[in-house]
């Protein structure tokens, strides 16, 4: 491993949740972090491959490293304990630059700084390349054709192999010794920029060297730590236990306390309410004792009732007041009113007023008493001409008895000669409904008997019948009414009479 050109590593896991043996890995570089899934059984060098195709680098450019240990291609990723989601670093190695040389020179390889760029400069490259011109564009190829006076110089930087015109041998040499004397220069040249190359990267690496040394010897200091802390947790861990295990029977014994001490704060609740209910009872005794003997549960209830009525009373109490206070308002506002000046006479006015309405109070109560009694006698006389006008008297046809009142009944049986009415009545019903001070209605209506049986003459009778009660009822108000001026006008026809009834009419208005 070059250690000129890594990234510098930093160590961090990320738990991952793996299914059907893959693990979810994590591949860190110091500017970029990428994850990557791959078989549990895989080689190193198989997931060297995935980690280049991943970050587009060749496999031999990249360095993987766990735990500090770096991975080596041969290797199971099983062997490292390597599990889901932990994070496996990465360092890519800078290319190798190839260089088309012929010289000895050339075997040595050109390195690269970390950013790059090659330590070559500027003036050894030219160097190179000169070099390499007159390597390869400039050599002499003796030939000699029909004698040695005869050659063929080639020129490379031509490249076609053109024959030239001969030279003379002095030519030839002088020539070969300049192009040799330059070639020795160069290669001089060359040789001095390689060992300076050389020193200057020697130079860069130890401090390179020394930093990947003191960083392995952080990480295994680091990994001694970590164990030196793993082997002083355990004491700690089995104190820990310990106190826990402590605790656990602490939090029992406390439960235990507190249920032991809620049992005897209920004891003690119980004792208190027992001694309490023994004077209560005491107190009942006593109680019934100073009630002779009353039940307290028709006690409690006229207690109730009592309470009650009281709540009742005050609420009409605080109505009572609040309308007192309104009316008190009110009264002083009436007195500030009366206090002007169009009222200052109000009370005399007032007393005038009120004394006129007292005497026709008392007036209408006299008037109300007078109609009372008015309507009263009214009422007894009316009952009484009823009475007369519908009377019965026992008086035989052809008898010889003086001035006799005769009813609407006596009347129609001396008159009527069917039998399918034994008599007529009129009845009143007074309108109770209608009634009002001022004026009393009567409804009359003339009804028939029949064997105890009564029902109204209207819609029910013949024309005749009905013309033959006319006449009777006209002598029949004629006798209580018209006093000893018996006069009768009859307005209604007799021609739907028959005989027999008009013989009887005839005779009862003889007698």
């Amino acid at each position: 491993m070059d250690a000129s050109n890594n990234d510098t590593p930093t160590i961090s896991q990320n738990s991952q949740t793996t299914t059907n043996s893959k693990l979810k890995l994590t591949i860190k570089t110091p500017k970029d972090k990428k994850d990557i899934s791959i078989d549990a059984s895989s080689t190193v060098k198989e997931f060297k491959d995935q980690v280049a195709n991943e970050f587009n680098s060749s496999v031999d450019q990249i360095c993987l490293i766990y735990s500090g240990k770096i991975l080596k291609d041969d290797e199971d990723l099983k062997k490292h304990d390597i599990k889901d989601g932990v994070t496996i670093h990465l360092v890519i190695r800078a290319p190798k630059s190839d260089t088309n040389s012929n010289t000895a020179a050339s075997s040595t390889p050109p390195r690269v700084q970390p950013e790059g760029v090659h330590l070559w400069d500027l003036h050894d490259r030219q160097l190179l390349r000169k070099y390499q011109g007159v390597t390869q564009g400039h050599y002499v190829n003796h030939a000699t054709f029909g004698g040695p006076n005869e050659e063929f110089i080639a020129s490379g930087s031509e490249g076609t192999g053109q024959k030239t015109t001969p030279r003379s041998l002095d030519e030839v040499k002088q020539a070969k010794n300049k192009v040799q004397n330059q070639f020795d220069l160069l290669d001089k040249e060359l040789q001095r920029n390689h060992k300076e190359l050389r020193a200057q990267q020697d130079l860069k690496k130890e401090p390179l060297d020394e930093q990947l040394q003191k960083l392995t010897n952080s990480i295994q200091t680091l990994k001694d730590e970590i164990e030196t802390d793993k082997l002083s947790l355990e004491p700690i861990n089995f104190e820990l236990s310990a106190c826990i295990t402590t605790i656990s029977q602490n939090k029992d014994d406390l439960a235990r306390t507190d249920i032991r001490y809620r049992q005897l704060n209920d004891n003690r609740q119980l004792l208190r309410n027992q001694i309490e209910l023994e004077q209560k009872q005491k107190d009942l005794i006593e109680l019934e004792e100073k009630t002779h003997g009353l039940k307290l549960d028709s006690l409690i209830r006229e207690e109730k009732q009592l309470r009650s009525t009281q709540e009742i009373l005050l609420k009409e109490k605080h109505t009572a007041s609040a309308r007192l206070a309104t009316l008190d308002q009110q009264l002083i506002e009436l007195g500030q009113e009366l206090e002007q000046k169009h009222l200052k006479n109000a009370h005399e006015r007032y007393l005038k007023h009120f004394v006129r309405q007292t005497v026709e109070e008392i007036a209408s109560q006299g008037l109300e008493s007078f109609y009372k009694v008015l309507d009263q006698t009214m009422m007894t006389y009316h009952t009484q001409k009823m009475k007369q006008l519908n009377k019965i008297t026992q008086v035989p046809i052809g008898s010889d008895i003086g001035s006799v009142d005769l009813g609407i009944r006596d009347l129609w049986r001396t008159t009527y000669c069917g039998s399918d009415i034994d008599a007529i009545e009129i009845r009143s019903d007074a309108d109770e409904e209608n009634v009002s001070k001022a004026r009393r209605t009567y409804n009359y209506r003339v009804v028939m008997l029949k064997s105890g049986s009564v029902m109204d003459m209207r819609n029910c009778c013949s024309t005749g019948q009905k013309v033959l009660a006319s006449p009777i009822i006209r002598l029949a108000f004629a006798e209580p009414f018209c006093l000893d001026c018996c006069i009768l006008a009859l307005d209604e026809p007799t021609t739907n009479l028959d005989f027999e009834n008009i013989d009887g009419l005839a005779q009862a208005l003889i007698e």
